[in-house]
């Protein structure tokens, strides 16, 4: 009898560290479903919504139905709100285009000008692209202010402001293309944020310091070129007093906020390049 009661009960405490394996396992894998369902409604909803910034002050200015020319454009009135945050549809670049932050920024500066136009479009019809060679020359190949380098959908380095300039007046005829080059990011904001333009910029993702990546020789000139590491191309859509605002298609949120003076230093190492449109 003793023994079919100890019987009884290893049974019983089997079955109930049954249960509890079950339960560890069932709530192990539904963590990761769980994970898998939030990754994609966070891609989804940053493709459809704007995050705002952690702050109940920002004003928030709609790019106007009515377009200018850059001479009327530059007349308007600009707002002296000193919180100005844009409405741009955001794109992720990820996991599409892991490479493809020039394509993806631009695309969202033309869809906030209310062209229609999709990214696979902006890449296959319109961005000018490259490729490097290795041979018993060495590696050579465009430099980036004349192709875009590598796949956008794939492996890649990028490219500078000029191939984009060239890409955005094929993709909007009816825009003046500005190469704003040279301008200070309180330029920039002065000029076109102000007015509810966004403009497309170049600094490194996540901000982090510029450091010298792979080499190659160019092959229109013979120079040898000096990759960049961490060059990243996203679109400045807004400021407050200590920040800027910008839709950064890495960090697959709508609105990424950086301090000033950290995005200015890394705007600066990557050449001050900016680009923006306007209507003819």
């Amino acid at each position: 009898m003793k023994r079919v009661v100890k019987r009884l009960f290893l049974l019983a405490v089997l079955a109930g560290l049954g249960i509890e394996a079950y339960r560890y396992l069932g709530e192990f894998h539904m963590s990761h479903e769980q994970a898998d369902v939030t990754y994609a409604s966070v891609q989804t909803e940053a493709a459809v919504h704007a995050e705002k910034p952690e702050t109940d002050t920002v004003k928030t200015t709609v790019r106007p139905e009515e377009k200018f020319g850059l001479e009327e454009f530059l007349e308007k009135e600009p707002s002296d709100e000193e919180q100005i945050l844009l409405d741009v549809q955001y794109i992720c670049q990820k996991p599409e285009y892991p490479t493809g932050c020039e394509s993806v920024s631009a695309v969202m500066m033309l869809r906030a000008a209310g062209i229609s136009i999709d990214v696979d479009t902006f890449i296959d019809s319109h961005l000018k692209k490259g490729t490097l060679v290795s041979d018993g020359d060495g590696t050579h190949g465009p430099h980036p202010d004349e192709a875009f380098i590598g796949d956008p959908r794939g492996r890649g380095f990028g490219c500078y402001a000029p191939v984009i300039v060239s890409a955005l007046e094929s993709a909007a005829p009816d825009y003046e293309v500005l190469n704003e080059t040279g301008k200070t990011l309180e330029e920039l904001t002065d000029t076109y944020i102000r007015r509810g333009n966004p403009v497309i910029i170049w600094a490194t993702i996540n901000m982090m310091e510029t450091k010298p990546g792979a080499s190659w020789k160019i092959e229109s000139t013979g120079e040898n070129f000096i990759w960049k590491q961490g060059e990243h191309c996203l679109v400045l859509i807004g400021f407050d007093a200590e920040n800027y605002y910008m839709a950064d298609p890495y960090t697959g949120k709508a609105v990424t906020v950086y301090e000033k003076e950290l995005l200015a230093s890394r705007y600066e190492e990557m050449g001050m390049q900016a680009v923006t449109i306007v209507k003819k």
